[in-house]
């Protein structure tokens, strides 16, 4: 399988499955809930199996939707799995960051067909990402020496520089992108990139409850 058709781990999970079954809670919450922990043991034992459930169900009933688009079009929604519960500016800041950078690569799919705005959409998700860093970064010397923080602070230093990582891939896709015109390339590039500013999120929710 090449690195382009690989499912994206839990992606599906939190952008698609889950706020689904959330809104089947308020009818059988027992129910729901049980799904949804079948689905997170599922992702935990075969990382992106929600994917390639819900590709397999779009292709048995005859649809042929780009599910790359579809997770992109979702995933810049805002989640309460991923609300930062401290109440320090330097986190609120860094939360608001992280759901700015996804909400503008969310745009991607209704932008990339207009070159001046996909043009000026990447210089904005450029800024993002800039911005999105340096809050991690203030994070990261501001509380580094409190609770979980420090006993965590390697794992936290891992998911920042896998978020380089990703922006930097996205940025080769996208230069990759003017010379052949994949679109396919640019929004599985733009979901790992949210997938990983989710991960960011989940961390700093983690070890910042109990600083």
């Amino acid at each position: 399988m090449s690195d382009e058709a690989a499912p994206i781990p839990n992606l599906a999970l939190q952008a698609i499955i889950r706020p689904a079954l959330k809104q089947v809670r308020a009818v059988d919450s027992a129910s729901a809930n049980q799904l949804i922990s079948a689905f997170e043991a599922a992702e935990d034992a075969i990382p992106g199996i929600t994917q390639e459930i819900l590709e397999g169900i779009l292709r048995s009933e005859g649809f042929t939707l780009n599910t790359s688009e579809i997770l992109l079009r979702c995933s810049s929604t805002n989640s309460d799995e991923f609300q930062i519960e401290r109440k320090e500016v330097e986190f609120i800041k860094l939360g608001k960051k992280a759901q700015d950078l996804k909400t503008i690569l969310g745009k991607i799919p209704m932008e990339i067909q207009d070159r001046s705005k996909f043009l000026q959409t990447i210089k904005d998700i450029a800024t993002a990402i800039k911005e999105l860093l340096d809050s991690v970064n203030e994070v990261l010397k501001t509380y580094q020496a409190q609770g979980k923080m420090r006993e965590y602070r390697k794992t936290l230093e891992q998911n920042k520089r896998e978020f380089v990582k990703y922006s930097k891939s996205f940025s080769d896709t996208l230069k990759q992108y003017f010379k052949d015109g994949r679109q396919e390339s640019v929004f599985v590039s733009a979901n790992k990139l949210i997938n990983q500013t989710n991960n960011i999120l989940i961390v700093f929710k983690m070890v910042g409850g109990t600083v």
